[in-house]
């Protein structure tokens, strides 16, 4: 955190604070000439440092000018890591404009920041900062007070947005806690976080003791407050523009795409560009806080031979994953979200047509060289064999028949040189079909983890003619009846801990999973000895909620897709094995 000059020992705590701000003026104005000496981390220091001074003073104007300062220079930094950018101009500023070079952001900083926003009530700041906390823009900390410092921005944030695992991090922060002060702000947290009882005391002391406040009205709380909280004015922020580095793109859309996965939010604008093959893109944020100008070449053009791509094929996939997962199973009625799936999906095809140009011909799959990003190589690594030309060509025409369903126009490949999906075999083609319902199957999964009152369990119970479909050659009532004594014994399924929020999801249909196979293997093992039992044409789910970076988490299986529903049959080798005990 940015040190507090208006304390003092030896004259009374309002003269230190006069004192403090007539050195603050002199400080600054002697660094505006030589600005670019110094960089955006000493700017948001200095920034940070006079919104104390304002508070101590109940400085209005110093207050406005300084916390809008700290909130653009915060969020555009962190801007600038998320695409390469090395310097950070901040324009129409009081001083006038100044260039800074970009650094990593202190832990202590960013959390005094998400402080100000949530105290200041800025949604436009605190939505910003949401996004950007998981994208390692901070410097690493390098003692305990800023690890503190950073999981308590991390809580805070998770507070407002009720994030998932905000219980795990009310615990890490409390484990991170050392001085008094730190152990009174987790018990206040605590207090807040819970439902609304007694008046929940706070030490009017700060720009932490402000946003717990702003938290408290937020969630309804009462509070006991031990001094006075300085109103806050709003916020006056200058405009931080970035200059990307130019990069090369090989779809009209990339450009965009590029925008979406860097998780920047924001109105873009093109442009325009006279020369042959190139794109200026604007992208800004509503409010005018910051702007990011990119510049985009054709990868086929001879200036943009030399330059990196705009996304590696491991960011492309993820977001074609992303957009896949967005659009219905079955083609809307209304026109206008028709229309939208479909640009979802064109943009969904387009990014997986991009990957497949980037394939070798020779190995048939993208070559290492091609993942530059963390993001990327982590993707290829979850399943390399997603980046096989062959898969990658069926996943793409699986798109393009769905584009078809939803009408308007033919989903035919835009990119010279893709192989037709009928060119794929038949076990690239079904892990390809396997692959799209992943997708599509995330939002529900995700949806029944967090279902507290059982009602999306319900909508999954099996209608009465799914048993003798899902299980052909059992008595249907028998099965039926065995399925509702379980979901009688429990109604609502358990929910995974609030840490468990990575999805692991497997998919296969049954005839695959009577013996060995890449498929089978990822069931449980007593699906092998009821496979014979059940129509080997349905596709059969099993996921887990699990810890980022671990294997084992809460594991659950038998969704099964009949016909034009998804249905829910829980354990069904443990179900059947109870209608014939011993066999």
């Amino acid at each position: 955190m940015a040190s507090d000059p208006t304390q003092a020992t030896d004259i009374d705590p309002h003269t230190a604070a006069l004192n403090a701000r007539e050195a603050w003026h002199r400080r600054r104005a002697e660094r505006l000439p030589e600005a670019s000496r110094f960089d955006a981390q000493t700017w948001l220091g200095e920034a940070l440092e006079g919104a104390c001074i304002g508070l101590a003073l109940n400085d209005q104007a110093l207050l406005a000018r300084c916390m809008g300062e700290a909130c653009a220079l915060a969020v555009g930094g962190a801007f600038a890591h998320r695409v390469e950018v090395t310097e950070l101009l901040l324009i129409e500023g009081p001083d006038g404009d100044l260039r800074a070079p970009v650094a990593p952001i202190l832990a202590s900083q960013w959390q005094q920041v998400v402080a100000i926003a949530l105290a200041c009530g800025e949604e436009g700041v605190l939505s910003d900062l949401a996004l950007l906390a998981a994208h390692p823009v901070l410097e690493p900390a390098a003692n305990g007070g800023e690890r503190y410092r950073a999981a308590l921005a991390e809580t805070l944030l998770g507070a407002v947005y009720e994030l998932p695992g905000l219980e795990a991090l009310m615990d890490g922060l409390a484990e991170l806690a050392a001085t008094p002060a730190e152990h009174d702000t987790v018990a206040t947290l605590r207090a807040l976080l819970a439902p609304p009882g007694a008046p929940v005391p706070l030490k009017a002391e700060g720009f932490d003791a402000l946003a717990l406040a702003a938290l408290a009205r937020e969630r309804r709380h009462a509070t006991r407050v031990d001094g006075v909280l300085v109103p806050l004015p709003a916020c006056r922020f200058p405009t931080v523009c970035l200059d990307a580095p130019p990069r090369a793109v090989r779809h009209p859309r990339e450009a965009e795409w590029f925008f979406q996965v860097r998780a920047l939010p924001g109105a873009v604008t093109d442009l325009g560009d006279e020369r042959p093959g190139h794109a200026r893109v604007l992208l800004g944020a509503t409010d005018g806080r910051w702007r990011l100008r990119g510049e985009f070449v054709d990868a086929g053009s001879p200036g943009g031979v030399a330059l990196p791509p705009a996304l590696d094929p491991g960011e492309l996939l993820i977001l074609s994953d992303q957009l896949a997962s967005q659009v219905a199973e079955q083609p809307p009625a209304q026109p206008a979200e028709r229309e939208r799936q479909r640009a979802l999906l064109a943009d969904a095809v387009g990014a997986v047509e991009v990957i497949l140009v980037l394939c070798d011909p020779t190995t048939g799959r993208v070559p290492e060289a091609a993942f530059t990003t963390l993001d990327g190589r982590a993707e290829r690594d979850r399943e390399p064999g997603r980046f096989e030309a062959e898969r990658l060509a069926a996943v793409a025409g699986v798109y393009r028949r769905i584009l078809d369903d939803l009408g308007g126009g033919s989903g035919a490949p835009a990119t010279a040189g893709f192989d037709a999906p009928e060119a794929a075999g038949p076990r690239a083609q079904a892990q390809a079909a396997i692959d799209v319902l992943r997708e599509q199957l995330a939002p529900l999964l995700r949806s029944l983890s967090a279902d507290r009152a059982g009602t999306v369990a319900l909508a999954l119970r099996p209608h009465e003619g799914d048993f003798a479909k899902v299980f052909p050659g059992l008595p249907p009532d028998a099965v039926a009846q065995a399925y509702r004594d379980v979901w009688e014994a429990e109604p609502v399924p358990p929910r995974p801990h609030s840490d468990q929020a990575e999805l692991i999801c497997d998919l296969a249909p049954a005839g695959m999973l009577t013996h060995d196979n890449e498929l089978s293997a990822r069931f449980p093992g007593g699906y092998r000895r009821i496979a014979p039992l059940l129509d080997p044409h349905r596709v059969w789910v099993r996921w887990k909620f699990v810890r980022p970076g671990e294997q084992a988490g809460m594991a659950y299986d038998g969704l099964v897709w009949v016909d034009d529903h998804w249905a829910w049959f829980p354990k069904p080798y443990r179900v059947l094995a109870s209608l014939h005990p011993g066999n």
